[in-house]
């Protein structure tokens, strides 16, 4: 395994979840945060492998959506 993957891989999970809510019009810090904080509670918390944290992150985009879904449901 290359020194610091997981690292690459939370950042750019990060990034990504920023620009998403920078899109969204809501608060990429806080999105970001979260992501961050999902990444280190499947790792340490749960003692997961990257793969585990790459799942966690899938749910939380998952979740967003169905978030998102639901709003616009609602606004019609």
């Amino acid at each position: 395994m290359i020194p610091g993957f997981g690292l690459v891989i939370m950042l750019a999970c990060a990034a990504f979840f920023y620009r998403a809510a920078e899109e969204e019009h809501s608060s990429g810090i806080v999105l970001a945060a979260v992501s961050i904080g999902l990444w280190f509670a499947a790792a340490y918390l749960l003692a997961f492998g990257w793969l585990g944290c790459i799942l966690f992150q899938i749910g939380l985009f998952a979740a967003l959506t169905a978030r998102n879904v639901m709003r616009d449901k609602t606004k019609k």
